[in-house]
């Protein structure tokens, strides 16, 4: 019992702070109902090798083994700013590609004239996504769609793997692969803890969430070592980690 309301007390504690993080607000998405399973250990299972995994989603997504830039699945691999193809050493918004040194005038992916260049884009285009950059043609980063349908039809494992934490995620067709807990690159791209991990998908929101304008943020899906996986917006400018996707 002792332990619940510890965890409880904690997560409350986490999203009363968050958003004093580096000046980034981190709201959650209303519409993420279902709920995965989250169970501690692998339980032997088995991540799948392979450059990719069909983990049997309805959509017929799938999934890379790896994040850009890593060799093996353990691995965190690079950095992004969202909307951005290269790592770097700094991520502020001083140093972001879509945005004229500050939070509050976007130069692209933005749908309010309060808050710079109005172009209604709410997908990253090609020239401007790392996994097709970086991966090839065949590899997107994924939508925000395509993590919540990774998150309703796959079970969720908590777990060291190789020495690491983060999540096996298995499909129903007892396919899985690992996501690395890799935190963020801070401001001298370092990693900070291993608790967490949050990744990029290529997109933005549009509306208004908890009374928070939309510009100047991206959709992520954010992996919390002692409380399972959920949907969030973040900052853009923030380094994160990418899960390439591909179709069949």
């Amino acid at each position: 019992m002792r332990h619940k309301i510890f965890l409880v007390c904690f997560s409350f504690l986490l999203l009363i702070m968050m958003p004093a993080w580096g000046q980034t607000t981190v709201i959650r998405r209303q519409t993420i109902t279902a709920k995965p399973n989250t169970t501690s250990g692998a339980n032997g299972v088995r991540v799948s090798e392979g450059e990719y995994v069909d983990l049997g989603l309805p959509s017929g997504t799938l999934w890379a083994t790896k994040n850009i830039g890593a060799n093996k699945p353990e691995e965190y691999g690079d950095y992004f700013a969202w909307g951005e193809t290269k790592p770097k050493k700094e991520y502020t918004w001083e140093t972001y590609k879509w945005c004229n040194g500050t939070s509050g005038f976007m130069t692209k992916y933005n749908n309010n004239e309060k808050y710079g260049t109005v172009d209604n884009k709410s997908e990253l285009d090609l020239e401007d996504d790392a996994a097709y950059v970086n991966r090839g043609n065949s590899w997107r980063m994924p939508t925000f769609e395509q993590f919540l349908e990774l998150r309703q039809n796959c079970n969720y494992y908590r777990t060291r793997y190789k020495g690491v934490y983060g999540y096996i995620v298995k499909g129903k067709n007892g396919k899985s692969i690992f996501l690395p807990s890799g935190d963020e690159g801070d401001k001298k791209g370092q990693v900070k803890n291993d608790s967490f991990g949050f990744y990029w998908t290529r997109s933005a929101p549009t509306k208004p969430w908890a009374g928070t304008d939309p510009a100047g943020y991206a959709y992520i899906y954010w992996l919390y070592i002692n409380n399972g996986i959920d949907g969030y917006i973040f900052s853009r400018y923030r380094g994160l980690n990418i899960r390439p996707v591909r179709n069949k």
